[in-house]
């Protein structure tokens, strides 16, 4: 059993990543949009109800741990707040926890921000506020770049952080 927790800010390439990740692993993709849209609280950032969608990003990421099933868990996680939801489930359960921060060029987040996109509402100016306020990651993790097409380079990368004797 896996849980991988995978973050960067809007536009990086995170959630198109995350959803082939947990392909490649056969693990159960939690998207923070997703849940977002789910709860009714697009279009709404207030400090609740941001801690509203992450607590039930994580209810569920529990719920699956479980089962005992693979979990790849999608979000921003700017703030150190929202990674402990996820640190904590991951002590309390005793589920190693692969930490994966997806980063991309300025350029390209700008280019991907500028298009409609279906599931998050986040554009340049949101990206750039989030970028200031991204407090540092206190635990183990790998930064991978996301490109134009290095999509494969990145699962890679991935793979072989999660699973080092394979």
């Amino acid at each position: 059993m896996l849980l991988i927790m995978v973050m960067g800010l809007p536009g990086s390439g995170k959630s198109y990543f995350a959803s082939k990740l947990s392909e490649r692993l056969k693990a159960v993709h939690l998207e923070n949009d997703v849940i977002r849209k789910e709860l009714h609280k697009m279009g709404s950032y207030t400090r609740e109800d941001k801690m509203e969608v992450y607590r039930e990003l994580c209810r569920r990421t529990e719920k699956l741990i479980k089962e005992e099933k693979s979990v790849v868990v999608d979000a921003t996680f700017q703030l150190k707040e929202y990674r402990e939801f996820i640190y904590q489930l991951s002590s309390r359960f005793e589920v190693s926890l692969s930490t994966i921060l997806v980063e991309a060029n300025e350029s390209l987040v700008k280019k991907r921000l500028a298009k409609p996109r279906k599931r998050s509402e986040a554009n340049y100016e949101v990206y750039l506020k989030m970028k200031g306020d991204f407090d540092p990651i206190r635990s183990p993790y790998i930064a991978i770049t996301s490109g134009e097409s290095n999509l494969e380079s990145m699962l890679r990368q991935a793979m072989d952080y999660i699973n080092p004797d394979q």
